[in-house]
Order: C-alpha cells, then sequence, then structure tokens
C-alpha cells in the first residue's frame, strides 16, 4: 500500500486566526491580524493530513512523525515536511515549525507550498522581509497556487 495519494479537491487551507496571529506576532506586525494569512497542505495526502486539515493537529502529528521515519526519498519526505510545517505552526510549537518549514524549502519538492508556509510563519515572527521574499518565491513556483499571491495581497494592504 502507498502511503502517498494525490488529491483530486484542490488543496486545503489553514488560515491563521487573529488570534493566533496577535500571539505569534511582534508588535510590528499585530496589523495583519485583521487580514489572516494563508497557510497550504500539501497536495499530496499522507497519513496525518486530515487531521491537521480538520485542526486535529496533535494526532495529525504523531501520524505525520511516524511516516516520515518510514520515509527516505526526497519526494516522498516533501508532503510530510510541509504538513508538519502547518501543524507546528498551528499549535504555536515555533522550534518545531522553523525545523519543519526549512526542511521543507531544503528538500526542493513542491516549493511553492514549503515557500508559502516558511513565508508566513517568518512574517508573523517578526521577519516582514525574509518572509515576503518567501512569498514571492512561493509565487515564482506556483501554477496554480494563488494563496501565496493573495498573503502578498493582504500585507500589501
Amino acid at each position: 500500500m502507498s502511503l502517498l495519494r494525490p488529491r483530486s479537491q484542490r488543496l486545503s487551507t489553514i488560515t491563521l486566526s487573529a488570534s493566533l496571529l496577535l500571539v505569534l506576532s511582534s508588535a510590528a506586525t499585530v496589523a495583519i491580524a485583521s487580514e489572516p494569512l494563508q497557510l497550504r497542505t500539501d497536495r499530496t495526502e499522507v497519513r496525518g493530513t486530515r487531521e491537521v486539515e480538520s485542526g486535529n493537529y496533535q494526532a495529525g502529528i504523531q501520524k505525520l512523525q511516524a511516516t516520515l521515519k518510514r520515509t527516505s526519498k526526497a519526494h516522498g519526505r516533501a508532503p510530510i515536511l510541509n504538513n508538519l510545517c502547518v501543524a507546528y505552526i498551528a499549535t504555536q510549537d515555533l522550534d518545531n515549525a522553523f525545523d519543519y518549514c526549512e526542511q521543507a524549502v531544503q528538500n526542493g519538492r513542491n516549493l511553492s507550498v514549503a515557500y508559502n508556509n516558511r513565508g508566513v510563519l517568518r512574517v508573523v515572527t517578526g521577519q516582514p522581509g525574509e518572509g515576503i521574499a518567501d512569498l514571492h518565491i512561493a509565487n515564482i513556483y506556483s501554477n496554480d497556487f494563488g494563496v501565496a499571491k493573495s498573503n502578498l495581497a493582504r500585507l500589501a494592504d
């Protein structure tokens, strides 16, 4: 049985709530709370993805971690790393969020998702310049990935 299944429906978007943005934001970025930024789970569904998308982050993290331990190829690791990045941001575990977001970018696959999520994390943790740069890169790698473009527009307001 394959651990990876492409999803036919559109990507799931996880919107950071205003309260989460306020918790994660420095004084310089609090203004973005009125227009929440969006995170994205990966196109490829792996064990734990549905839990993350439904807000059951701890169960999702456990399943994703178990799957990651059994997955060695870069193409198989990319969706797991992207989804762990999202889950750790949502649970406000910033050390793990930075680690998995960075690993997702370094993996070199599904880069529109990886750069978008790392960009959002950087913006809401007080690194707006680096975050906006990541969102621009996500937009370059995107074919039909409008979330990075939408996040950039929200930051421009």
